[in-house]
């Protein structure tokens, strides 16, 4: 058999589908499994053992659709699993013949699969309709993200953190794909300053231009941004103490990992939006009118800009010994 999930386009939520991934992988170990997944979350992907990725351009226009869809003729799946709604991907799927479609659809979209879910305001965006995704395929499972890393990435994960030469590292992520989202480098300073007193050791996480994004504090945080892809990331994270982001790709990671994590919310509702796991405390300081909208587009970020280092230093307390 041959299957093509499409995953989401942007970092953190296609670790959202990873879940979701790895329980199809299970319930059908001898099929051939296609993820199709946007550019900026193809790191998730790219390596996962036992599956095939097909990374969508980050400008996905109609040369790009109809080369994808091509693809998806010529390899004749019988399956299709949409993770994320997407009126796009939907038609592209129908379009290259795949016989059978499942899963989640924009509204208005329903018909154009065989067993169609629409996401719901009450849940997570990307997490919340995927147990009824798989229960449509016959395969149990809550779809709990995970990454399925290998031998070779976990072992330079452990070199990694043993090169920052201590066992009481918190990571943290200062940046997001929207400055609406970022935390103030003069606070984010002080959580630093407080946690080196303390004999903690910091690590900032994230891509290329996170690397130039330093607070200034007394004592230097290690930088690993820029450095990591995204599963070697991953490798890293799985030892720290704890992780400290605003609503971003790498806290999405660090929650897969299990790593104890504070996680500071502006616009977007942590409803919809929070990291996987249990193992958190999510702030968020929002006093305008569209607190518990989706994602608030007429935020300035003040929120964001709202949480103070004390805060978050308290929030560390609550999870771990730092």
């Amino acid at each position: 058999m041959r299957v093509l999930l499409f995953s989401a386009k942007w970092l953190g939520d296609a670790v959202n589908t990873t879940g979701a991934v790895a329980a199809v992988q299970d319930a059908w170990p001898n099929a051939e499994i296609v993820v199709s997944v946007g550019e900026p979350g193809a790191g998730v992907f790219e390596g996962w053992p036992g599956i095939e990725t097909w990374v969508r351009p980050r400008a996905f226009g109609i040369a790009a659709r109809l080369r994808l869809a091509n693809a998806v003729r010529r390899r004749r799946f019988d399956l299709a699993v949409h993770l994320e709604a997407s009126r796009t991907i939907v038609r592209l799927a129908r379009v290259a013949g795949v016989p059978r479609r499942v899963g989640v659809v924009k509204p208005g979209d329903e018909r154009l699969l065989e067993r169609a879910i629409a996401p719901r305001p009450d849940r997570h965006e990307i997490r919340g309709p995927l147990p009824e995704v798989l229960a449509a395929l016959g395969i149990p499972g809550p779809a709990i993200p995970t990454l399925r890393l290998t031998q070779d990435e976990r072992s330079q994960g452990e070199r990694e953190f043993a090169a920052l030469g201590s066992n009481r590292v918190v990571g943290l992520h200062l940046g997001a794909s929207n400055e609406r989202k970022q935390w103030p480098l003069t606070e984010a300073a002080g959580l630093i300053d407080a946690l080196s007193d303390r004999g903690v050791r910091t690590v900032l996480f994230g891509g290329p231009a996170d690397a130039h994004r330093l607070p200034k504090t007394r004592v230097p945080s290690a930088v690993l941004a820029g450095r990591l892809t995204v599963r070697e990331m991953a490798a890293v994270m799985a030892h720290l103490s704890a992780f400290v982001s605003g609503d971003s790709g790498p806290m999405h990671v660090a929650g897969t990992m299990g790593v104890p994590l504070v996680a500071l919310f502006g616009p977007t509702n942590p409803r919809r939006y929070a990291p996987p796991g249990d193992r958190h405390v999510l702030l968020r300081r929002c006093d305008c009118p569209l607190a518990d909208a989706d994602s608030n587009d007429a935020c300035d970020g003040h929120c964001t800009r709202a949480h103070r280092w004390s805060e978050v230093l308290s929030a560390l307390d609550s999870l771990i010994e730092v």
